[in-house]
């Protein structure tokens, strides 16, 4: 085990594909890296990598369970078929971000105790400097990171490692949210990690597309709307409520602002209709928006990684929730075709 990181070996890798005569599964065909110092030398464009925290979103005061994420997506890509659009060599699973030592440390932790805030903020600022060093490696390899699990906390230091992998340039991100996830900078958390980013001088230009009107305070609406030439900004409300605007063209119009920037691509799964998740809603963008979404940005933007947060499986209804494993395997190989088609 790295400090950094918790590797698969190559038996407790292939022991998740179920396997059938005739038939070949992207889990055989991924590669399964032991180390960051495997990265240069594999052929794979893109590396998976989980983070199953929840540290981020309680710090919030939001449900935890994000740290559920992981393991079910993985155990859903890998016995996804392979085919010519996606055989699993183009995908190797790096494995996930070391998070079991503040996972425990802060299992007990209250957030509606100012003290236990304190910690559990703290925390999180440990985590961002686990996934920054891991991502600037993996971008250091020319490969683009899909990120599984955990909270939106995890968008600043993917942000970070993104601008360093440009020379320290700002860069572009647009993120699939009902939240705008710029509340203040007051400790680290799931819900300011675009504010951090924006102080940081991180970003040239952001797309906040799918914002809720019930879910979004006045005045940091008010504030982004000072910053236009950096924020762009759709709501749901308008696209699907009201008739105001299309999907697709609100997001055509959203591609283009950030079209000739290296980008992070980001999509929170509480903006994803009946999807566990720490927010999760009964009004959203439906499974098939939020595909067109992956593949879209995929195929349009400079993507230095695509983060797929928020997802809490373990809060579904039923013992067993096999769909939302299921439909991030889907944004993954659909973004993954975007890029290469």
């Amino acid at each position: 085990m790295s400090v950094l990181a918790d590797f698969y070996t190559e038996n407790q890798f292939h022991a998740l594909v179920s396997k059938r005569d005739g038939e070949t599964k992207v889990g055989e065909c991924m590669p399964v890296l032991s180390s960051l110092e495997n990265l240069p030398s594999c052929s794979s464009r893109f590396v998976l990598l989980g983070i199953p925290e929840d540290i981020g979103v309680r710090a919030n005061m939001g449900r935890g369970g994000a740290w559920s994420a992981w393991d079910a997506a993985v155990k859903s890509i890998v016995n996804v078929q392979s085919t010519d659009r996606f055989t699993g060599s183009e995908l190797a699973i790096l494995g996930a971000v070391h998070v079991s030592d503040l996972m425990q440390r802060t299992s007990k932790l209250d957030a509606k105790n100012p003290n236990d805030t304190v910690v559990l903020r703290n925390a999180v600022s440990e985590l961002d400097e686990r996934v920054e060093q891991i991502a600037v490696k993996i971008l250091e390899a020319d490969k683009i990171p899909i990120v599984i699990g955990g909270g939106h906390n995890n968008t600043l230091p993917l942000l970070r490692a993104a601008s360093k992998s440009v020379a320290g340039k700002r860069i572009g991100c647009i993120n699939l949210d009902a939240h705008s996830d710029y509340r203040a900078a007051e400790g680290r958390h799931s819900g300011n990690s675009f504010r951090y980013a924006h102080t940081e001088n991180l970003l040239e230009r952001m797309v906040m597309f799918g914002l809720q009107e019930s879910y979004n305070a006045k005045q940091i609406i008010q504030e982004l709307t000072q910053h236009t030439d950096i924020f762009q900004l759709h709501w749901f409300e308008s696209m699907l409520i009201y008739g105001q605007d299309h999907f697709t063209e609100a997001l055509s119009e959203a591609l283009h602002f950030i079209k000739s920037l290296p980008c992070g691509v980001e999509l929170d799964m509480d903006s994803v209709e009946n999807i566990p998740s720490s927010a999760r809603t009964p009004s959203g963008f439906s499974a098939n928006q939020a595909r067109m979404y992956a593949y879209r940005c995929g195929k349009s933007l400079n993507v230095k990684y695509f983060h797929i947060a928020e997802a809490a499986p373990v809060l579904a209804h039923r013992n067993a929730d096999f769909k939302t494993g299921k439909l991030i395997s889907f944004l993954i190989s659909d973004f993954i075709k975007g890029v290469q088609h």
